[in-house]
């Protein structure tokens, strides 16, 4: 009888990888270029809305001290 161990060892060899080849030729569909430009802009002002709130936050944080 086998060990667990080594049934195990033996499952994750049987396994399929993933390598530099294989990943190098999956395809990723991408948006267009003006629908990837929209995006930017609006993750940017997602970004500057945090940022404002974070200062908005440490000034409330300095007015109650």
């Amino acid at each position: 009888m086998r060990s667990p161990s080594v049934a195990l060892r033996d499952r994750a060899v049987k396994r399929r990888t993933l390598n530099k080849s294989k990943l190098a030729k999956i395809q990723i569909p991408l948006p267009p270029i003006e629908e990837q430009k929209r995006i930017g802009m609006i993750l940017d002002k997602a970004d500057n809305i945090r940022r404002l709130r974070r200062e908005a936050i440490a000034l409330l944080d300095q007015l109650l001290r």
